[in-house]
């Protein structure tokens, strides 16, 4: 393995060229990994661990916004459209221009705010 980083804190891995000792690459320094401490491999292998664990949590967060995605599609596609909307008012308006309409005896008046009062 190859540890490369532009910062400790940000790191990158690759795998090393064949037939070269692995190192470990840390600001611009290389680490023989044959060379390190116990603790720095330890640290090394806790910094990979953490690593792998943020890209599980980066899977799982793809996961869990494509699912959002998809309820609020579904929720959109259950919900009402504008239209139903107006239908279940008890006042409707229409953009058109205001005047009176009658239909089966009914006659609707349709104010300049685009409300229609009835009458019989």
């Amino acid at each position: 393995m190859f540890f490369d980083s532009q910062f400790a804190t940000n790191p990158t891995y690759r795998k090393s060229p064949m037939n070269q000792e692995q190192k470990l690459n840390i600001d611009g320094l290389d680490y023989p990994l044959s060379t390190l401490s116990d603790a720095a491999k330890s640290q090394l292998q806790m910094l990979q661990i953490t690593e792998q664990e943020i890209q599980r949590l980066q899977w799982q967060l793809a996961i869990a916004q494509t699912a959002r995605n998809g309820y609020a599609q579904a929720l959109k596609a259950a919900l009402p459209s504008a239209t139903e909307l107006a239908l279940q008012s008890d006042t409707l308006k229409l953009n058109c221009a205001p005047g009176a309409f009658t239909s089966n005896g009914v006659v609707a008046t349709m104010g300049r705010d685009g409300e229609i009062q009835t009458s019989p």
